[in-house]
């Protein structure tokens, strides 16, 4: 274990910033950063390789966004359809009540067939609210997954930002914590209640 950590240290890239060694970028920026103890808990990984992999997650949310609005179009054909089929019961029942009101005789028969027509309709009411709510899930999750993807852009903007500054390694969970302070301390004024703008292009220390 001695030879382990003795090893670790005496290497260029020291994960727990140690004997004045670099970190992966300046963790003083964030409040409530990790201390020098909690480095060299979390793998890094080549900067490169890390866009690579948030480009990709971009990549795979467009698809399941492009996957539910196909979805989209079915579901309104078919509202469409189970409206259209609400007309005819509700024209026979119209014709039905005329019935009753000319042949008070055969009124048990005709209440029959009507009960039968309003059971119709209301079946056709809730598979037309089923759909609406399918409707709106999707609607729903495309509007989560376009969350997401603005989010893995905020965060390939600091990536690339570490890029310029010279960084080839990044530890994820603190690139994750700059990405949350920039979100935290940007809000949309404009917004009803509290609304986290994109975060702000990467600006490298030393070039202000």
């Amino acid at each position: 274990m001695t030879q382990n950590n003795s090893k670790l240290e005496s290497t260029g890239d020291n994960l727990r910033g140690t004997q004045g060694k670099s970190r992966p970028f300046d963790m003083a920026r964030i409040p409530g950063a990790l201390d020098d103890r909690a480095w060299g808990i979390y793998p890094r990984r080549n900067l490169s390789s890390h866009i690579k992999s948030l480009n990709f997650q971009i990549w795979a949310r467009e698809g399941q966004i492009s996957h539910l609005q196909c979805q989209i179009g079915p579901l309104e054909n078919d509202i469409k359809q189970s409206e259209s089929k609400i007309e005819l019961p509700q024209f026979q029942l119209e014709e039905l009540r005329s019935l009753i009101q000319q042949n008070q005789g055969d009124i048990g028969k005709f209440r029959g067939q009507s009960s039968d027509l309003h059971a119709q309709v209301a079946q056709q009411y809730n598979r037309i609210s089923d759909l609406y709510c399918r409707l709106a899930q999707l609607h729903c999750q495309i509007a989560q997954f376009r969350s997401q993807i603005a989010e893995l852009h905020g965060k390939i903007v600091i990536a690339d930002g570490l890029v310029a500054e010279g960084k080839a390694t990044v530890d994820p969970v603190s690139l994750e914590m700059e990405f949350l302070r920039r979100k935290a301390y940007h809000v949309d004024p404009a917004a009803n209640g509290v609304r986290y703008c994109s975060p702000e292009p990467f600006i490298p220390s030393g070039s202000q």
